[in-house]
């Protein structure tokens, strides 16, 4: 493969050449605005910037048109007039919808006619009508990232050899010059100021300011990123409705974005409405997501602020801006700046190994005989009681914690503002509390009293606190300047930033404890460049490289033991314990196809092809989605409740469509799967169901897997169920990746890879070849400390090393698999085996794969092969082998 990247390498740089010579012709007005291509059969106009793009891959793996349109957020295209269909604008034949991420075809009978329909609904809707047309055969008019080509043709090699090269990084720069200035060209992207150079985390730093500086800088292109993302969400000359009901004004929005993804709301997010239009005076007033409509995906009201006086007999010329708040970002630049100045705001020993110098870390003495037992509260098991020994003879400490480890129960009793709201009616915080729920509001004065009396009250139930439960930004609120934290406890440390974990650190801290699984998610890192950098490196993931070993727990009270075999295995070098039996993890009384009775788990094979969603920037598989649906209500009828149902995809676009296809689809009320939690991995995470059915949605011939093959995200997504698991997915697809490709053995050596009908399920025939041969690469983390320690100071008997998990997007590899060696069975995974899983793969290439955050997996070479073979037989690779030569639309 090497070999063959090479020479395409090569081919390209000639190509280059031979483009500069040309370079002095003019270029027509509707080449290729990437590469330069203007053969009429192969572009296409995207009519929202009036810019030309080629139905070629070139050096990406998606069509240049496909990937402007989803770069950019476009929406419609437009052929060229000398193609053979004209200077049609594609659009669904029933709503007269234009994005071509919804539309796909249905073939007449006999006819060389298509008719174009939306997905969803208006391709459902054919159906009942008596036109001829039969649903079933719908099929989308953008495959494999590429539009079909009986639509638009894919260029030839010979011709996309003779265009200009350029690179998904280059176009990726250029879209971004775009959004200044539409004139930009390949030439700018290539002159090096545009080139924003941002400087690496490290594992050892020379000085505090040292530290700060790398830091602010990451957080400072964070920041900016963020803000950019909400500005670029502000929607225009939108129409509203209004409802007034109990004193409250709400104003109805419709948003068909919700639907698709592109914008994501929750209860209490705060937006701000702006009335544009000439019958009233200009208006604008911040709103707040109030509820959403229980009969349509796309609307949602909000409520305006008591006293401000909205255009009631306005319906339309409305803009919506979203809100942006920077509060964490300015936090953090606090505590960094604060941990620069002051050597006082934590001990001494912490601040060194924040810095990564070695260092002695001293022994706290403790009582020997201090009692671990809380009164209300389970008793501990041998590993808890062994971390919170540790953990109170040193003063930083990491404890590792894998699914299921910890007991949780509800803290929402413990809230601030619930303790403080509570006081007697005939107080006067207590009278004027009443009076607010009454009519809506206070006058300016009762404000001001309202608000003195419930700071007081707030600071009387702080002062009066052992423990104070706050997010990591939180604890910088000013309600809190007054206190001082000298044992820090930060749960789920593994998916905050480091600085997000310096906020409560410095306010004292004297002792600090981490707990977390670098097993699981990581941070959230929305600029690519800032993640790349190392800010999506956890601070409990630095201090492991350090050396500081996480105590695990080993004890799971969560799933079947059965299903806590693969994830034990796998992740946790089969150190995991069961806290639970099966009896106590079986229902008898469900009526569940289980391929095997007493283990309560299957792979359901399905074969039906991804496509891209609505949005553009994600994938749905409605084959699926079908399946999803089948399987839900097979659980609803089998009395298990809505509410213990959880249905995980790592794609929005899935998720949006298994909504919308339960309610349209579903056999059962409304209201039943309305209830059911539809989400993502990352939503899921720290969270459990009785049931979980996860949709894997990837299945194409040569696209991969994208961040499926993220063992993190794998392992959350398994070790979710309490009494059942159910994975839905193309395994001839998903068995390219090593990590799947042990997962279906496993399943497959037990029976539980089944295929068929739901009431007919039978074991697939399905034959594995060897394992794939992982792919080897090195990252800037090995060259920071290659001979680190790196472990987890096991709490069992016998105590063994624990894989490390690098921070996502990195590549840690910390000692070599030897896939090749590794038995089909998961319970003999060996230790080097269990290790070299845990490396995490990234792909250098800004390739499309989405904004969900998912990286391209195929190659140059795979793209050029498939480039061969379309020109051989273009219809063959497109999957339209049996479309009739198109010469009409309806």
């Amino acid at each position: 493969m090497d070999d063959l990247e090479k020479e395409i390498d090569e081919m390209y740089v000639n190509d280059a050449n031979e483009y500069a010579e040309d370079d002095a012709e003019p270029v027509a007005e509707h080449a290729c605005a990437y590469c330069g291509l203007d053969d009429v059969d192969c572009v296409m106009k995207c009519t929202a910037c009036d810019k030309w793009f080629c139905n070629g891959f070139g050096k990406t793996t998606s069509s240049h048109i496909v990937t402007h349109l989803v770069r950019a957020r476009h929406k419609s295209v437009m052929l060229h007039p000398s193609s053979p269909l004209g200077d049609t604008v594609p659009e669904c034949y029933s709503c007269g919808s234009r994005n071509p991420f919804l539309l796909g075809f249905l073939p007449a009978k006999g006819d060389a006619v298509v008719m174009l329909l939306c997905r969803s609904p208006c391709n459902f809707a054919a159906n009942t009508k008596d036109m001829g047309w039969d649903a079933t055969q719908w099929s989308p008019l953008i495959e494999n990232r590429t539009f079909l080509s009986w639509l638009v043709k894919i260029p030839s090699v010979k011709q996309q050899k003779k265009a200009r090269p350029i690179t998904a990084q280059q176009i990726l720069l250029l879209e971004e010059l775009w959004r200044d200035n539409e004139r930009a060209t390949l030439a700018d992207v290539e002159n090096p100021e545009h080139e924003q150079t941002l400087p690496e985390t490290l594992h050892h730093y020379e000085t505090a300011k040292q530290y700060v500086l790398i830091h602010q800088k990451l957080i400072s292109a964070e920041e900016d990123y963020d803000k950019r993302l909400k500005e670029n969400l502000t929607q225009r000359d939108i129409t509203v409705n209004w409802e007034t009901s109990n004193g409250k004004t709400l104003v109805w929005i419709r948003l068909p974005q919700l639907e698709s993804g592109e914008i994501r709301l929750a209860m209490g997010d705060e937006l701000k409405l702006i009335y544009t239009g000439s019958l009233a005076q200009k208006w604008e007033s911040p709103i707040t997501v109030a509820r959403f409509s229980s009969v349509s995906s796309t609307e949602v009201a909000c409520e305006v602020p008591h006293g401000n006086k909205a255009p009631l007999h306005c319906t339309t010329n409305f803009n919506l801006e979203f809100i942006w708040t920077g509060t964490t970002y300015s936090r953090m630049n606090r505590a960094l700046n604060r941990f620069s100045k002051s050597k006082s705001c934590m001990a001494p020993v912490i601040r060194d190994v924040l810095l990564g110098k070695s260092v002695d870390i001293p022994l706290i003495n403790t009582q020997k005989t201090l009692s671990l037992s809380v009164p209300g509260l389970p008793e501990l098991n041998h590993s808890q009681l062994s971390a919170i020994k540790a953990v109170l003879g040193s003063p930083i400490s990491l404890i590792q914690g894998p699914p299921g480890t910890v007991m949780e129960s509800s803290v929402s009793f413990l809230s601030l503002h619930e303790q403080a709201s509570s006081v007697e009616p005939n107080s006067q915080l207590g009278h004027l509390i009443q009076l607010k729920h009454k009519n809506g509001g206070l006058n300016s004065s009762d404000e001001a009293k309202y608000r003195t009396l419930l700071e007081n009250r707030e600071y009387e139930l702080l002062n009066a606190a052992e423990v104070i439960c706050t997010t990591c930004s939180s604890s910088a609120d000013k309600r809190l300047n007054a206190f001082k934290f000298p044992l820090v406890l930060i749960d789920e440390a593994t998916q905050a930033t480091e600085p997000e974990c310096l906020i409560p650190i410095v306010q004292g801290c004297q002792q600090l404890v981490l707990v977390g699984d670098h097993q699981q998610l990581g941070p959230v890192v929305m600029n690519r460049k800032v993640a790349r950098a190392g800010l999506n490196e956890s601070l409990f993931e630095r201090l492991v490289l350090l050396g500081v070993k996480p105590r695990r727990l080993e004890v799971q009270y969560r799933m079947h033991p059965s299903l806590s075999e693969f994830p034990s295995n796998m992740f946790y070098d089969g150190m995991l314990q069961n806290g639970v039996s099966s009896h106590e993890r079986l229902r008898k009384h469900v009526a569940i196809p289980w391929p095997i009775p007493t283990m309560p788990m299957m792979f359901y094979q399905n074969l039906g092809q991804e496509e891209i969603s609505p949005s553009g920037t994600s994938y749905l598989n409605r084959t699926e989605a079908s399946s999803v649906e089948k399987l839900v209500t097979t659980l609803l009828k089998a009395g298990v409740a809505p509410e213990q149902i959880g249905v995980i995809t790592p794609y929005e676009g899935q998720r949006n469509f298994v909504i919308n296809h339960m309610q349209f689809h579903g056999s059962m009320v409304k209201d039943a799967y309305r209830a059911i939690e539809v989400a993502s991995v990352d939503a899921f995470q720290g969270r459990e169901k009785d049931y979980i059915i996860v949709t894997c949605v990837r299945s194409n011939a040569r696209l991969g897997i994208g961040f499926l093959s993220d063992s993190r995200r794998l392992n959350v997504a398994l070790t979710r169920a309490r009494f059942g698991l159910i994975v839905i997915g193309n395994a001839r697809v998903l068995c390219k990746d090593p990590l799947w490709y042990h997962f279906l053995v496993h399943f497959k050596d037990r029976n539980l890879l089944v295929e068929g009908a739901l009431s007919n399920l039978r074991p697939s025939m399905i034959q594995f070849g060897p394992p794939p041969v992982p792919r080897k690469s090195k990252s800037r983390l090995e060259h920071t400390k290659t001979n680190a320690a790196i472990g987890t100071e096991s709490l069992a008997m016998d105590p063994v090393r624990a894989p490390f998990r690098g921070a996502a997007g990195t590549t840690q590899t910390l000692r070599e698999g030897m896939w090749d060696t590794l038995s089909l069975d998961a319970k003999t995974l060996s230790q080097s085996q269990s290790d070299w899983l845990n490396q995490v793969r990234q792909d250098k290439d800004a390739d499309l794969e989405s904004l969900d955050g998912y990286r391209s997996q195929a190659s140059i070479a795979g793209s050029y092969e498939d480039e061969v073979q379309a020109e051989k037989n273009v219809s063959s690779a497109q999957g339209t082998s049996s479309a009739p030569s198109i010469t009409k639309f309806l």
